[in-house]
């Protein structure tokens, strides 16, 4: 809606097929339901692309779009294989960067400086895991294990939302950031941002 007093009718309509494609096709509900439908508009889309933009806009991402619903009658709505959480992970690791030398280097760095995990002290199995996500962040010496953003064991509950988030590590205070297990019937571990400094309130 914020878009209908700023572009021509023409550029809106042709914005809102492909938004309500996308949306069908995203949707764990609809992406069946309304497949048929999304492949008629986005094929309507990609063909009135060129006269509303010119063909020389018409790249091979534009052209792309008509494969996407016969990709998901065959793996499932987008959310299960599309690089959405990837794209939007980019701009945290954009911010992560400084100086326009070494990038990787960089962002390993700044994740080996932000994110430790709770140095032996781990999460008894028996506590349960939910909310598995994939955008972490995660340790450097972890790559295959399962992220969830809450875990209830017997005497407490943690997460990684304001409020159940704060721990005590030793002497050090820290905030979970992330849970990580190789499986939910595997051994837990935080993720913890610890606190530089620690200031007394009055």
């Amino acid at each position: 809606m914020c878009l209908v007093d700023v572009v021509s009718s023409d550029v809106y309509n042709h914005f809102m097929m492909l938004s309500v494609a996308i949306y069908c096709l995203s949707s764990p509900l609809f992406h069946e339901r309304y497949n048929l439908y999304s492949d008629q508009i986005l094929e309507i889309f990609v063909k009135d692309f060129g006269k509303l933009y010119g063909d020389y806009n018409l790249v091979y991402n534009v052209h792309g779009l008509v494969h996407i619903a016969k990709d998901v009658r065959s793996f499932g709505p987008l959310e299960h294989f599309s690089a959405f959480v990837f794209e939007s992970f980019l701009g945290r690791l954009k911010r992560l960067v400084r100086k326009p030398n070494f990038p990787l280097q960089q962002v390993i760095k700044r994740f080996s400086e932000n994110c430790v995990g709770a140095e032996g002290k781990s999460i008894p199995v028996l506590g349960a895991v939910k909310g598995e996500h994939c955008h972490g962040p995660l340790p450097i010496d972890v790559n295959k294990f399962s992220q969830f953003s809450q875990i209830q064991l017997p005497l407490a509950f943690f997460s990684v939302h304001k409020g159940n988030n704060c721990v005590l590590i030793g002497n050090k205070v820290a905030l979970i950031v992330n849970i990580v297990c190789e499986s939910p019937e595997h051994q837990k571990f935080l993720v913890v941002k610890e606190f530089l400094q620690k200031n007394k309130l009055l």
